[in-house]
């Protein structure tokens, strides 16, 4: 299989998110009150129900920056999954006019635009106090999550898509009003560390085995050298995999 860093990062941020023990009492909390609660409501139309998932959906991407609300019981919930990520620190989920002001012109087919991560640009710009060319750097939607009303005209919404699109990227013209970023550093962990997290979290957290049974699991040629510091070993791993499951996996970058 090709290697799709933007996938693959996307993949273990759900690896990680899915055994929040949060997300997962929020999800079956939604999933209960949209099986059960609209069900026995006779008068509620499909209008309240979509209201109430897209409330819910902006607030599992407040508190998770998840795109979606995908069950946590499923390894690879979609293809469209997106997590956003430690380079979209000051992104927050607002409307696209909000974010553009009047640059931005929404077709009124097409609303509820939201901005759900950012791609930053650099490009040489002429500073007119010294008359040199500089680095100026940008922060542009990547990824954008539209609602369409499916009622309307065909030509309608693709011509509203269209109009959005070229709105945004008509902004890196306009954008260079901007502070240099803090530059996002890559840590150094890496799909194998992540696949090493995951099964030790696994066998201590949900098989309850004693440390000194998963450090011979994890490292069965050189357990027997030094066993202490193994099994120390796989106590900082249970610690660092409890520390990407509770926030920190918005920081893998692959």
């Amino acid at each position: 299989m090709a290697k799709n860093t933007k996938k693959l990062t996307q993949y273990y941020r759900w690896q990680f998110l899915r055994l929040n023990e949060y997300y997962q009492r929020n999800y079956d909390w939604f999933n209960d009150y949209c099986n059960n609660y609209f069900k026995y409501l006779p008068k509620a139309t499909e209008k309240n129900k979509q209201d109430f998932i897209m409330q819910e959906n902006k607030r599992f991407f407040e508190e998770y920056g998840i795109n979606n609300i995908y069950d946590y019981k499923l390894e690879n919930p979609s293809e469209d999954l997106v997590i956003s990520g430690e380079a979209d620190i000051a992104v927050r989920k607002g409307s696209l006019k909000e974010l553009f002001g009047t640059n931005l012109q929404e077709n009124e087919m097409i609303t509820g635009g939201y901005l759900l991560e950012r791609r930053i640009i650099k490009e040489k710009r002429l500073d007119n106090k010294s008359k040199r060319e500089v680095d100026v750097v940008c922060s542009l939607p990547k990824y954008v999550q539209l609602i369409i009303d499916c009622d309307a005209k065909e030509n309608e919404i693709i011509s509203g898509v269209l109009k959005i699109v070229k709105g945004i990227k008509e902004q890196r013209k306009l954008l260079f009003k901007i502070k240099r970023p803090r530059k996002i550093r890559k840590n150094n962990e890496g799909i194998k560390d992540y696949k090493r997290y995951l099964k030790v979290y696994e066998l201590r957290i949900n098989k309850k085995l004693p440390l000194k049974q998963i450090a011979k699991i994890i490292y069965p040629k050189s357990y027997s050298n030094n066993p202490s510091s193994y099994e120390d070993r796989i106590r900082k791993v249970v610690g660092r995999t409890r520390q990407l499951i509770n926030g920190e996996y918005r920081k893998i970058i692959l």
